[in-house]
């Protein structure tokens, strides 16, 4: 998440009274939720704002902020460049496991086939255009019934043993974020009986968005 960003929400919420909640369940450049928003006293409101621009000095006390935009990027590259990373994700899993489309649990729906969701870099209704990130996502198949917590672990381990450095934002959850601004993001149904693995992108001009293709049906096992 960008500091501008975040410096932002946070120095809005202190001036007007209340608490920034940023929403960690989101992967990229939301200020967070309303709900649950506690009021602020006047006088640690001061000692709050004094605190965030010595927190911002880098960006600036008071500057307008935005996301991080790689402007040189579009997206069929970011396109290819979160397959690629998917792939990665399955070495060091059995050869009988990929992603696709399909789930090979009965109860659960096909995902659609589609381009990459182009997902707003800003917040609230506002604007209509701007930098976007997508994001593509695919059922973990070829699990063996009862061995999803142990395939969870499995997906953790072998990511660490790529040098990636891993987060839990809750149990059954486990993310990658890459130097580069890519990431991707393991999710684990009830008891593990399912999974899914979501890629997503860094923040990019929308000039390019049109010019996606459909995303595979399937990502094998490299």
């Amino acid at each position: 998440m960008g500091s501008g960003w975040l410096q932002r929400c946070l120095t809005q919420r202190v001036l007007e009274g209340r608490q920034c909640i940023v929403d960690q369940h989101r992967t990229h450049h939301r200020w967070g939720s309303r709900a649950g928003e506690l009021p602020v006293k006047p006088a640690l409101r001061t000692v709050l704002l004094a605190a965030l621009c010595l927190i911002f000095t880098v960006t600036g006390c008071g500057s307008s902020g935005g996301p991080n935009v790689d402007e040189s990027l579009t997206a069929p590259d970011a396109q290819r460049k979160i397959y690629a990373y998917m792939s990665q994700a399955l070495t060091g899993m059995p050869d009988t496991t990929s992603l696709s489309k399909t789930p090979d649990v009965s109860d659960l729906a096909e995902k659609q086939n589609r381009p990459p969701l182009p997902n707003a870099c800003w917040d609230g209704n506002v604007q209509s255009d701007g930098p976007r990130y997508i994001s593509s996502s695919y059922w973990v198949v070829g699990i063996p019934p009862s061995a999803g917590k142990e395939y969870f672990d499995l997906f953790a381990e072998s990511w660490k043993n790529n040098g990636w450095k891993t987060s839990a934002e809750m149990i059954g959850i486990a993310r990658v974020d890459f130097p580069d601004g890519f990431g991707i993001k393991l999710n684990a149904g009830p008891d593990y009986r399912f999974m899914s693995l979501t890629g997503y992108s860094p923040c990019m001009p929308d000039t390019t968005i049109e010019d996606m293709d459909s995303d595979p049906r399937t990502i094998p096992h490299p």
